[in-house]
């Protein structure tokens, strides 16, 4: 995924974690995001949010934590729908 936003240029990106089945974010896989993530062009993650709220909150937090440890300049915001999160992108891109 993160080989494919470099290559695209891509600089927003969204997330959705599908049917719940117990995942659990293991240091691996944080460690992988945050060394593929720094060197990406993303700039807006939209997580929308699935019937598992604790999980997707859990993922925000991560997200923001690893945000903000690292100083990324990417936004996060957690989103009920498809269309509320391209409605986001788009006032993003207006602002800017």
């Amino acid at each position: 995924m993160f080989v494919a936003i470099q290559e695209k240029q891509i600089t927003d990106l969204m997330i959705y974690s599908g049917i719940p089945a117990g995942g659990v974010l293991t240091e691996k896989l944080i460690d992988l995001i945050i060394q593929s993530t720094s060197n990406t062009p993303l700039q807006n993650i939209a997580i929308l949010e699935s019937s598992d709220y604790l999980w997707d909150y859990n993922l925000y937090q991560v997200i923001k934590l690893l945000v903000a440890k690292y100083k990324l300049p990417i936004t996060v915001k957690l989103v009920k729908s498809r269309a509320e999160g391209l409605q986001w992108f788009k006032q993003l891109a207006f602002v800017e």
